[in-house]
């Protein structure tokens, strides 16, 4: 099978490459519209292949059938190294030939660390569970859908305003059984959270939850990420890989529903006398 690999382009292949959908859909219909521009392509110069005109470096080569090497050690996007989640025998990339710009720049993407790596590939998720989401029940409020990088792509924050006291729990069980087995750990907030400071989250958590009603566990929900090495392994694949069990927990951090005006009221948050009228500079 010939394969070319494009190094040092916009991030905006990346998050295409990483959104998960069905068969035979084209990624690069999602860069155009993030780009704002058509997709420009080149032919490669040994295989029978277009790659984007943009690459800084191209490697051109085929994968012979039935040959398989042992990959690694390198490390994952967990913050763990393969010598830990352990090692696959994967194909084989054979190299037939190196293209690059003039003082080509090898852009590198870190995956040990929580940066780039992280948040290219659950932007697509985020959105993806975003839209799935909101169909719940008759079309759920769901405001706002974030992945945090240092979740480990396995935590999901959703803030929604619930319209009925149960449709946290229907938009928790969404999201285990959405097109990604990613989500491992889905919190929901109501809309006054800011999903993105992680303050808030434990705010939200310390203060609106109920540990008897408001935590669902769902055993066996579905199969795992592969190197999510704290959940139980059902086989061994032949490849070296692990087959594993996706157990799952949903947390409901919501305040009550629309439908109870009272109780949802003593949830509202106490704000500082004078906030956002009277400011610091104003004085000095």
């Amino acid at each position: 099978m010939p394969m070319a690999v494009a190094i040092g382009m916009h991030p905006a292949y990346e998050i295409a490459t990483n959104y998960s959908t069905e068969y035979p859909l084209d990624e690069f219909g999602f860069v155009e519209p993030m780009l704002g521009e058509p997709v420009e392509l080149v032919k490669c110069e040994t295989i029978d292949m277009e790659v984007p005109a943009s690459a800084e470096i191209v490697i051109e080569g085929e994968i012979p059938p039935k040959v398989r090497v042992e990959e690694g050690p390198f490390a994952e996007y967990t913050g763990y190294s393969r010598e830990v989640l352990g090692k696959n025998m994967l194909p084989m990339f054979k190299v037939k030939a190196i293209t690059m710009r003039e003082d080509a720049i090898y852009r590198h993407i870190q995956s040990i660390r929580f940066t780039d790596h992280q948040a290219l590939s659950t932007l697509p998720m985020e959105a993806q569970l975003y839209t799935e989401m909101r169909k719940v029940g008759g079309f759920a409020d769901v405001k706002d859908v974030y992945a945090p990088a240092w979740g480990g792509e396995f935590v999901i924050i959703v803030k929604m305003v619930p319209r009925f006291d149960t449709e946290p729990r229907s938009v928790i069980l969404a999201a285990m059984s959405s097109s990604y087995h990613y989500p491992k750990v889905i919190i929901v907030v109501d809309e006054d959270v800011d999903i993105y400071d992680p303050r808030e989250i434990i705010w939200s958590l310390g203060t609106r939850v109920d540990p008897a009603k408001d935590i669902i566990v769902v055993p066996a929900a579905g199969t795992a990420e592969n190197l999510d090495i704290a959940q139980p392994v059902l086989m061994e694949l032949p490849s070296g890989g692990h087959y594993r069990v996706g157990n799952r927990v949903g947390i409901n951090a919501t305040r009550p529903s629309k439908l109870r005006e009272k109780e949802r009221a003593m949830f509202e948050r106490a704000v500082p006398m004078g906030e956002g009228k009277f400011f610091l500079k104003d004085f000095i």
